[in-house]
């Protein structure tokens, strides 16, 4: 079996790329950053989350001590890491299980366009995809405002071979989308490629980024549809607030839900999608934001509502800060999480992101 630390990391990137390393959904985050909330990602049917690639770690914890965590040292605190790392400490280095490429690392990828006259047609169509991805696929539905309407932006990503990738993905090409982009790179260079390559645009340093997340373990037609249409009406009324995004994330369940659930602390396994609402403007201060707040706050619960959870479930990275600890971290998950963070953090020193509580029920 191969491993990784991140120290190797840029060399290992030189070589030839007959293995590969689990990676979450978006670059500007790292590694690790991406790894402590669970790391999804568009090859999480083929690898798993980030955390089932982690081997170890090596963290400064609130006092001062530099431990290592691993199944076979501090299991516990590993057990935690790998769904609430953030609340523990400070991971100074990480070693990664590494995963014989597929497709020689060739991976298709293809972004299409559907006007507002074809989203629902499209959604009806993904809809069809639910429990039936194959752990080749990903894909990605972006609700945006264009140069003047709504519209959808979906990006398919198949690790294999361009013609099995097209019959699988015929239900949506045979829809006809009047502009399709299509290419196979090698994985590396997969995020650079996606959404026509404007992936980079949506993570501009400095840029408001106003996060509501939801996760879905159904996919309904009529719930995106809905939140398509609410968006087209906000995008309308508050013209300010037409850098929003909502993204729909939609990954192959296969290799994540083949780890048990007790393994780690991560308590949303059976997730088929992590949906984002991106909602962003241009000016600090902008009356705008309340309008945006309070907008997605109203899709975000109509998704919860259509999503197959009894509540509202949130991967933790996607996470606003108004949610419940049971929200974010699973009600099953908590006291075993707050029992470490009793004894790892007392005193709350990692409460920047959704802090964990010392007690539990309060």
């Amino acid at each position: 079996m191969n491993f990784v630390s991140l120290r190797d990391l840029s060399m290992w990137k030189t070589k030839s790329l007959t293995v590969c390393i689990a990676v979450g959904s978006c670059v500007s985050v790292g590694v690790v950053g991406a790894t402590v909330g669970a790391g999804v990602g568009l090859f999480q049917g083929l690898f798993g989350l980030m955390i089932d690639s982690l081997v170890s770690v090596r963290l400064a914890t609130a006092n001062g001590d530099l431990v290592e965590a691993s199944k076979s040292t501090n299991s516990d605190l590993f057990w935690g890491i790998r769904g609430a790392g953030a609340n523990f400490g400070i991971i100074t280095s990480a070693t990664y299980k590494l995963h014989k490429a597929v497709n020689e690392a060739q991976v298709f990828t293809a972004d299409a366009i559907w006007p507002a006259s074809m989203v629902p047609a499209y959604f009806d169509v993904l809809e069809t995809f639910e429990g039936t991805m194959p752990p080749e696929l990903s894909i990605v539905s972006f609700i945006v405002w264009d140069a003047a309407s709504n519209t959808v932006i979906s990006t398919f990503v198949y690790s294999g071979a361009e013609s099995q990738a097209r019959q699988i993905l015929a239900p949506f090409f045979d829809l006809s989308p009047p502009a399709v982009r299509a290419s196979t790179v090698p994985y590396s260079q997969v995020p650079a490629t996606i959404v026509f390559g404007s992936l980079a645009q949506t993570v501009v340093p400095g840029n408001i980024h106003d996060i509501f997340g939801v996760n879905v373990r159904k996919f309904s037609s009529k719930a995106f549809i809905a939140a398509f249409d609410k968006f087209d009406a906000f995008y309308k009324a508050h013209p300010a607030g037409r850098p929003s995004v909502a993204v729909f994330e939609t990954f192959s369940d296969k290799a994540m839900t083949a780890v048990l659930d007790d393994e780690t602390a991560y308590p949303w396994r059976d997730a088929l999608g992590n949906f984002m609402l991106q909602m962003s403007w241009m000016e600090p201060g902008d009356p705008v934001e309340d309008a945006v707040n309070d907008f997605a706050r109203e899709v975000r619960q109509d998704l919860a509502a259509e999503s197959g959870y009894p509540d509202l479930s949130v991967y933790v990275s996607y996470a606003h800060g108004d949610e419940t600890v049971e929200q974010v971290y699973g009600k099953d998950k908590l006291p075993r999480l707050v029992g470490l963070k009793k004894r790892w953090d007392p005193n709350n020193v990692f409460a920047y992101n959704h802090a964990l509580p010392t007690e539990y029920p309060y």
